[in-house]
């Protein structure tokens, strides 16, 4: 069993202290590369532990590398946050390993959360904010939500979902946003799931009809907090005419469109979004005091 850093090269300086017992440090510098390379490294050692240093989009090539080379029930993701959101590892209260479900859709995997509609129309509105200097993370999504208000709202499509008692419903409509969450948070801290569990073998389904955009404005300040639902897992009385919480455990999407997976973008038809139980193990790093480990390796 070997240790190995795979280092996204914008946040690099976060990973001048690494455990003395890795075997290699690898550096990214494009999308895709996290993906290739750790996919390799668990070829070749399958019970790697890998420290991760980026954000979300580095946390989700990972997740898929590890899966894509069988070595999930095996290796260890270790998380350095370093993007400008982070918010898969607000789901981690310490630096505990955690064997985390994921979410999976075609032959992919998401960590945190899939979504579809205005929220992601809001994260593809957020690449381009992002440019701007100094706009960056919560700012970014923010600024993001209040230009995507000035488009026409909602999507048409149809979702048939399993809940977690054996369930069937499908929904049909234009949907304002729609959300299959593992994870709590979105966007740079929304707390858009605030009920969700990384390990508990189900996904949160959140969705919300059309309202009027002032109605939304009132409601979004409630949502950003995880307001919206409550502990006893209803919807607050405020949002109930047009919000809907259920835990499930399938869905199938059609003519899904555009969808939002851990902050990437795809584009699908049809598509099914299952669980799958304890995938992954998972734990977000402490800092460790210890240089010695500075071999690189391209």
């Amino acid at each position: 069993m070997g240790t190995y850093s795979v280092i996204n090269s914008r946040y690099s300086r976060k990973a001048e202290d690494i455990h003395d017992i890795c075997t290699a440090m690898y550096t990214t510098s494009s999308a895709g590369e996290a993906l290739e390379t750790i996919t390799k490294i668990c070829k070749n050692d399958p019970n790697a532990v890998i420290h991760i240093f980026g954000g979300d989009g580095s946390v989700f090539e990972a997740v898929n590398a590890v899966m894509r080379a069988g070595a999930g029930s095996a290796s260890e993701l270790i998380i350095h946050p370093g993007g400008t959101g982070n918010d898969y590892v607000r789901n981690f209260e310490n630096n505990f390993p955690v064997r985390a479900d994921l979410l999976r859709f075609g032959n992919r995997y998401a960590a945190n959360e899939i979504n579809l509609g205005f929220d992601c129309d809001v994260v593809v509105k957020t690449e381009s904010v992002k440019r701007i200097p100094f706009i960056k993370g919560g700012a970014a999504y923010m600024i993001s939500v209040l230009l995507t208000l000035m488009k026409p709202l909602g999507r048409n499509f149809e979702v048939t979902v399993l809940d977690e008692n054996g369930k069937i419903e499908t929904i049909n409509g234009r949907f304002l946003l729609c959300l299959f969450a593992n994870g709590a948070y979105y966007g740079g801290g929304f707390k858009c799931a605030p009920l969700a569990s990384l390990n508990n073998g189900s996904m949160e389904f959140i969705y919300a009809d059309i309202v009027s955009r002032i109605k939304f404005l009132r409601f979004f300040l409630g949502y950003k907090k995880g307001k919206h639902l409550l502990p006893d897992g209803t919807v607050n009385s405020k949002y109930s005419s047009f919000l809907h919480y259920k835990r499930i455990k399938t869905a199938y999407i059609k003519n899904a469109g555009t969808l939002c997976a851990d902050g990437e973008i795809f584009k699908f038809h049809d598509i099914e979004i299952s669980v799958l139980k304890d995938a992954i193990s998972v734990r977000v790093a402490k800092k460790v005091k210890n240089k010695s480990c500075q071999r690189k390796i391209q």
